[in-house]
Parts: C-alpha cells; structure tokens; sequence
C-alpha cells in the first residue's frame, strides 16, 4: 500500500519559492536562539509528493488546536512562536504520518545606531559639525531573526551596502540615510543625520589689554613689564573648542584667563 506524501512549500516574502519536505524546510535559523525565523508575509503552501496515494483531503492544525480543512495558503500575522501540524487521508481514510514545523514569526525590524567621532565631531545645540576626514560607525541590532543587511545612502535613494566605517571626505552641508533588514525581509524607516563637514582651521590672536603700554621697533613688539595679554579664537563654522598657550617654549595650556 502506498503511502501519502505531503510536502510543505514556504512562499518568503521575497517572493521566492522553497519547495522541501518538512524536515528541510528554507527558513533561517538562528544558532543562538536556536529557532526558526519567518517573516510576516511568508506563506505556507502544502502540496502532495509525487509518487505517493492520491489525497483525499488534507488538515492541518496551529499551537495544539483542533485539525481543520486545508483550503489556502496558511499565514501568520502576530509575532510569536507557532507548531504547524498537518496530515492527508485517501478516499478510504487512510492516515499520513502526522508532521509538523515550528516556527518563530519575526515582524519587528532591526535598529540601527549611528556614532560621530567624539574627537572629530562636535554638536552645538542641534547642530551637528564633523572634521574632513572623519568617520561615521553604524552598528544595527536585532533581538529575533538577526541582521541581514546595514545600509547607507547619500540623496535617500540609492544605498549602498555599510562595510564599515564611512568616510567624510568634501566639506559642507550633507545628510546621510542609513537603515537595516533583518534575515527574514523586515525593513528598518530610514534614519539620518544632518551635519556640516568642516575642513578649515581655526585662527587665534593675541593682544595686549588695553592698559598696556607698546612701542614697535624693527617689526619688534616691546610691552611694559607689568602687561597683560588675552588670546582669542576664531571658526566661522564648527565654532572654537579651545585655545592652548605656549609661553617661552613651554608646554602649552589651556587658555583661560589674561
């Protein structure tokens, strides 16, 4: 006597079709979870092995629940973990092995996290400002399925895949998109972040206060004894983080009073 074979067809949401028996199925695993992972809108189809007996009906049944018709596609549309149980029977009733699949539906999607260079990058309220040259570090997370992809763009339209940090390389204004999917297709909304690349030094100068007493001789500044000076920086776009002094070959300070 033949026996009924069932197989189990899982439709990805990336539209591609694996077609396996129910102890191979295409989905992704996690070795650390140690669970299946599927996406919201993956499908499952069962369809009968060939070479088998003709199949009069086939059932199935979801988490311990009561076997019902097979009609359409079964999905899922609630995050959690699901066992798909299934069997077929002959015009005279006869049973196929009971199988089954335990999946875990994954809808959340990752989250990306972006790092300005703390020593090349500075914020002044809402602004942001970094150095020519510096570099910007994403790093995603994802609890459930895991990272599949990280990726970056420069108009919001076309990305490209992140490999690692991203170099700051024309100055001015700009705005880079970045966003993650996980393994089983979700998609992360784009983030940005808005910043000005600044590649110009700042300058400083120094004066004499205004009680001080100087004379110029042969390109020579002399100043009394008693004289005090005040050094002031200057950055027309990121602003002045500090001024340091040097007196007399020293080790320089930071300035920070006359």
């Amino acid at each position: 006597m033949k026996r009924i074979a069932l197989f189990l067809a899982v439709l990805l949401a990336q539209g591609i079709v694996a077609r396996a028996n129910s102890v191979n199925l295409s989905m992704v695993y996690d070795p650390t979870s140690k669970k299946y992972f599927i996406g919201g809108k993956s499908k499952f189809l069962l369809r009968q092995g060939e070479g088998g007996a003709p199949a009069e009906r086939i059932e199935v049944s979801i988490n311990g629940g009561d076997y019902a018709p097979y009609s359409n596609a079964v999905t899922f549309d609630r995050e959690g973990k699901y066992t798909l149980k299934f069997r077929a029977a002959n015009a005279v009733n006869n049973w196929s092995p009971e199988q089954f699949v335990e999946v875990f539906v994954d809808l959340t999607s990752p989250n990306t996290e972006l790092k300005l260079p703390e020593e090349r990058s500075h914020q002044a309220k809402e602004s942001h400002f970094m150095a020519v040259n510096g570099a910007i570090v994403l790093s995603a997370q994802d609890n459930l399925s895991g990272v599949g992809t990280t990726e970056y763009s420069w108009d919001g339209t076309n990305f490209i895949p992140y490999g690692g940090p991203v170099q700051i390389t024309r100055e001015g204004k700009q705005t880079l998109y970045y966003r993650s999917t996980d393994r089983v297709g979700n998609v992360e909304a784009v983030k940005s972040v808005e910043f000005t690349a600044d590649a110009k030094a700042p300058h400083s100068e120094v004066k004499p206060m205004e009680n001080a007493r100087t004379v110029l001789i042969d390109g020579v500044t002399y100043v009394n004894d008693s004289v005090s000076f005040t050094v002031a920086g200057q950055d027309e776009s990121s602003g002045v983080k500090q001024v340091w002094v040097s007196i007399d070959g020293q080790p320089a300070q930071i300035f920070q009073k006359p």
